[in-house]
């Protein structure tokens, strides 16, 4: 009896280990994804005024990635391109909190 007892508390400590792993990965995923959305508003600014339209998609945008570090941008991030402007969201990794930008312009 005494050894699943002893069984069953190291599966517990690997068990809040683990859970510990994950939020750290978690908070430094939702780090990146707080880093990140000022500068894509930026990068879909330039590049509107440089091609006078908004990218279809932000793989059109000039990143650059730390190697295999474009899955942050296509992944966690959704960007809807319209005539007049975009919408940029994104629920944070860790938090669960959503980040939905809206930008129009006025049509000319």
């Amino acid at each position: 009896m005494r050894r699943y007892a002893i069984i069953a508390a190291l599966l517990a400590i690997l068990a809040l280990g683990a859970n510990q792993v994950r939020v750290a990965r978690l908070g430094g995923i939702e780090k990146c994804q707080r880093a990140l959305a000022p500068s894509i508003v930026q990068l879909l600014a330039e590049y509107r005024v440089e091609h006078g339209r908004f990218p279809e998609s932000l793989s059109d945008l000039p990143f650059n990635y730390p190697e295999d570090g474009s899955h942050l941008v296509h992944d966690l991030f959704r960007y809807e391109p319209g005539p007049n402007g975009f919408r940029l969201a994104t629920t944070y990794a860790a938090s669960g909190e959503q980040l939905s930008m809206e930008h129009r312009e006025e049509a000319k």
